[in-house]
């Protein structure tokens, strides 16, 4: 019997004298009144099906010259499936499941009724493909990312009454699952500026003092956090606005890491790193300038020199990468670390500067370094003793 069916049953006794008469117990139903018809009698019961409720019915006969006589029926009375639910590994699980990727978990559908549904009773369907034909869930070579999305389990049952006046009933119903995969960061790309910079495989230039960002990306279920290294600081950032104040080179390392908390399992904490090198450019500093020799004595402020004597002075700084020099100076314009002037006259005393020039790189950009050392060149020259007696004598004696 179907449940909520409204059922009725008939118990027949024939012969004797006088005819029986006839009860049944049976879900306290209505019974008809006695129906006697050609020696036999007759009498039915009506009631409606529940759902949990089979039982014994039994009709019993009673005669004035014999003993009680009884009929019974077992009543089953059946129902449709449930709404499917799920369980990973055995373990109850709702309508959202994460699984961690490659995991070899399965994920089952449960359903009941009665008759209650066999594995066979059950499709799996992603979208419009089927992926299982039972009850059970799984993946070979364990789940994948591209495993992950919308699945729905169907269950299908045929409840088919006794009674084959009735037509059997078939009843199919389905419920939604979200597979989510969990995975560890992949290893982070490293790029300039912003989220679509350029990578970079394993090195950058930057210049002293000066700021430059770096953005870290990793692909991760869950989204990953970020952390940067290098030097003394710890960054809890995925974009870092860094500006290194020393010349030497260095590194920074950025590393993605997320839980993984599969609806079933342990919690897994993940994460993976990847770091480059920082090369430092700087701009050209303590330009020195030099007289006689590369490493002769410096000249601070001023320097003094014989006319018409040969002038050579070296100019240095300290820069990365190195530098060019150039001169400048009254009637002086000369490339080059080491200035020499033959013959040097008065016309070149003066000012007289150094300037260092370097190119630098900082990140995708050039930008230029420069610096100077500013000297006085004073010229020394010898007077004609002679021509101050006869200037003398031309203003004694007029």
């Amino acid at each position: 019997m179907i449940e909520n069916s409204t059922e009725r049953l008939t118990c027949r006794s024939t012969g004797g004298n006088p005819l029986a008469s006839l009860a049944w117990s049976c879900y306290n139903g209505t019974e008809s009144n006695l129906n006697i018809n050609n020696g036999s009698v007759s009498r039915s019961v009506q009631f409606t099906a529940r759902r949990n409720q089979d039982n014994t019915c039994t009709c019993t006969a009673i005669h004035e010259a014999g003993p009680l006589q009884q009929a019974t029926m077992d009543v089953n009375i059946m129902y449709p499936p449930s709404i499917p639910e799920f369980k990973v590994s055995g373990t109850p699980v709702g309508v959202e499941i994460s699984i961690i990727k490659d995991s070899a978990q399965t994920v089952t559908c449960h359903s009941f009724g009665k008759p209650n549904p066999s594995t066979n009773d059950f499709t799996w369907t992603k979208g419009s493909a089927v992926v299982s034909s039972n009850s059970v869930l799984s993946w070979t070579g364990g789940i994948r990312i591209q495993d992950e999305g919308s699945y729905k389990c169907f269950v299908t049952t045929t409840m088919t009454p006794s009674d084959t006046s009735k037509t059997p009933v078939s009843t199919e119903v389905s419920s939604d699952v979200t597979m989510n995969i969990l995975y560890a960061p992949s290893t982070p790309e490293i790029r300039m500026n912003t989220l679509i910079g350029d990578v970079i495989t394993d090195q950058i230039t930057v210049v002293i003092n000066r700021q430059f960002e770096l953005v870290c990306k990793a692909t991760a279920h869950p989204t990953a956090s970020y952390s940067w290294t290098g030097g003394s600081r710890i960054d809890h950032t995925q974009i870092l606005q860094d500006t290194i104040a020393i010349k030497t080179n260095t590194s920074r390392t950025c590393t993605a890491h997320n839980v993984l908390k599969p609806s079933v399992g342990i919690e897994q904490t993940q994460s993976s790193s990847a770091s480059i090198a920082v090369y430092i450019n700087y701009p050209p500093v303590s330009v020195t300038v030099r007289h006689t020799t590369e490493k002769g004595n410096m000249v601070l402020s001023k320097y003094n020199i014989m006319e018409r004597a040969n002038l050579k002075l070296f100019c240095d700084s300290e820069s990365n990468p190195s530098s060019a020099f150039s001169w400048t100076g009254s009637n002086i314009l000369q490339t080059g670390s080491v200035l020499l002037r033959n013959n040097i006259s008065r016309s070149e005393k003066g000012h007289l500067s150094c300037t260092a020039r370097n190119t630098m790189t900082h990140m995708d950009q050039l930008v230029e370094g420069l610096s100077s050392a500013n000297i006085t060149l004073s010229i020394l020259c010898i007077v004609n003793s002679m021509s101050l007696l006869w200037l003398s004598m031309v203003i004694d004696f007029p």
